[in-house]
């Protein structure tokens, strides 16, 4: 009974917690500002959108994507009872972020709701290295561009894209949005054992952004490393054990960046939390 209450109190810390718990809450606080419209694209059950929610306050606005309708359906459950005040609004979408405005097939193996993927199902056990029985959903996907343009969402600020290797595809249909006046800021998964499973790598989601005018830090174990991405040498050796990228615009994010500074590599002052373990080597 003690076990299972110590649980419950984790799970309730780890969902709606308004204090900074790792080194992606520590990102998402420099990252985030009051009134922000921010995207949580791969929501699962909720936990990140409540922490932006927390952060952009009562006059910004979280949309959440999560495509897979079993997890959509927690995910809608978890906001629906969390009762804090002075959290924006957070809007759930059971949609799937890609290239194209199209049903498409999600891959599942066994029940790890947050591995749902758009990768092919041979390819996707092969990348997790599991050997469960995979599920799959049929379900909707949208550009960003396409759904800001229908007014279904307005334009973010700031997106976090966690898609299990379909990086590529959600960055290729929001061309619009990264060459706008006002392009978001972006925290984004890039992680080459999952990406292998689409048929590029890295480099190719770094060099669309370099296209786009962004430019790229790396979020290492030790701390954040800003680095110029070349197709030889598309990462610095600490992104070995990383899995996430800050996309910025020099001239547009300067503050908000200028904020994260005490997070990088190498400054002793810095209050660094751990970030969790990347499962496998990012190479």
């Amino acid at each position: 009974m003690l076990k299972r209450l110590i649980h419950y109190i984790q799970v309730i810390r780890e969902h709606y917690r308004t204090s900074p718990q790792s080194l992606e809450d520590q990102l998402y606080e420099g990252l985030i500002e009051r009134g922000d419209v921010v995207y949580d694209i791969g929501a699962n059950y909720g936990s990140v959108a409540l922490y932006m929610a927390h952060l952009t306050g009562p006059t910004g606005r979280v949309y959440a994507f999560e495509p897979i309708p079993t997890t959509y359906q927690k995910l809608c459950r978890n906001l629906r009872y969390d009762f804090r005040l002075n959290k924006a609004k957070i809007t759930p979408l059971q949609l799937g972020v890609s290239d194209a405005n199209q049903m498409a097939v999600f891959n599942l193996p066994g029940e790890a709701n947050q591995s749902a993927s758009l990768a092919r199902a041979e390819e996707w056990q092969q990348a997790l290295g599991m050997g469960a029985q995979t599920h799959t959903f049929e379900c909707r996907c949208m550009t960003l561009d396409s759904l800001i343009e229908s007014g279904e969402a307005a334009p973010p600020n700031v997106i976090k894209i966690d898609v299990e290797g379909a990086e590529l595809l959600a960055l290729r249909g929001a061309g619009n949005l990264l060459k706008s006046p006002k392009p978001p800021l972006m925290l984004i998964e890039v992680f080459a054992p999952w990406e292998r499973a689409f048929g590029y790598t890295p480099w190719a989601v770094f060099e669309l952004l370099l296209a786009a005018g962004y430019r790229i830090v790396y979020v290492c174990p030790d701390g954040l490393r800003d680095f110029s991405p070349t197709a030889e040498k598309p990462a610095p050796p600490e992104y070995e054990h990383g899995y996430n990228i800050i996309a910025y615009v020099p001239g547009k994010h300067d503050g908000r960046m200028a904020s994260l500074r005490p997070l990088f590599a190498g400054r002793s002052a810095a209050r660094l939390l751990p970030m969790s373990p990347a499962p496998m080597p990012n190479k």
